[in-house]
């Protein structure tokens, strides 16, 4: 295991958009092993580690896609709600010991501040998900 590394934070994405109906299979697998089993074997490899130092920080970006509300964005919404589901996991297992794992979900829009209300961050405890109003851009606070 990796005892080095104190802060991880991924950002995976790996589609173009596709129809519902002519997604193929392939598509299906890279879109999930780039979302969700890529970030899952590095955060196992370096949670150990943190947990021994009782520090560390995991993020995992993802976008609206997770919510899926666009049928041409098949593999991301899966893998990202995926992501999601994983991050809370690996949140109630590292609770306490000095090492947080959070999830950010980004939105875009065409609304105004659309993006600043849809910023979401999954609590180190993965007990609860809070929305982030009127930040600035690129600035949030991870606990």
């Amino acid at each position: 295991h990796r005892t080095g590394i104190d802060i991880f934070v991924s950002l995976p994405q790996a589609e173009r958009p596709i129809p519902f109906v002519a997604y193929q299979l392939q598509a299906w697998a890279v879109a999930l092993t780039v979302g969700v089993t890529a970030p899952f074997l590095v955060a196992r490899e370096l949670l150990p580690g943190m947990i021994t130092r009782g520090f560390g920080r995991i993020v995992h970006v993802v976008s609206d896609a997770a919510e899926g509300n666009d049928p041409e964005r098949v593999g991301t919404a899966a893998a990202e709600a995926g992501l999601l589901a994983l991050t809370r996991v690996a949140a109630r297992a590292c609770f306490g010991r000095g090492v947080t794992v959070n999830a950010l979900v980004a939105a875009h829009g065409s609304e105004p501040g659309s993006v600043a209300r849809a910023v979401r961050a999954t609590c180190c405890d993965g007990s609860r998900t809070g929305c982030v109003e009127r930040i600035a851009p690129g600035r949030a606070v991870l606990n």
